[in-house]
């Protein structure tokens, strides 16, 4: 039976998870981590924003509001985002945020949040 080459192996790995980091930092995200204080959906654009307990951290530049965070109602996630937000609203919890920093990566000024989770 044929030892299988550790070396070509290793190097195989190598290039695999150089390909996952460099595809991974296409998107760059900052995080915070937010008590939610209220929730508002816009009945002109269905979007949902966050408004936090605390002072919003301005993690992208470019959105001009410091008033609160949102979410898209066309992005494929909106349902469970929006329904762990308002679970750790109802319960209290704090809530870690992602939020991209693409250059005009917002929604009506708002910081878009990419990734939530609820911190039980």
């Amino acid at each position: 039976m044929k030892k299988p080459n550790l070396k070509a192996l290793k190097i195989s790995v190598m290039i695999f998870m150089f390909g996952i980091s460099f595809a991974a930092s296409a998107v760059q995200v900052a995080e915070t981590t937010i008590t939610i204080s209220s929730i508002r959906t816009s009945d002109n654009t269905g979007n949902v924003y966050i408004y936090p307990a605390e002072q919003v951290e301005q993690l992208n530049a470019t959105c001009e509001s410091s008033q609160g965070y949102a979410i898209d109602k066309n992005y494929e996630l909106f349902n469970q985002m929006y329904s762990s937000l308002l679970t750790a609203a109802t319960a209290g919890k704090k809530v870690k945020i992602w939020v991209p920093l693409e250059a005009n990566d917002c929604i009506n000024q708002y910081q878009k949040i990419k990734v939530v989770e609820v911190l039980f």
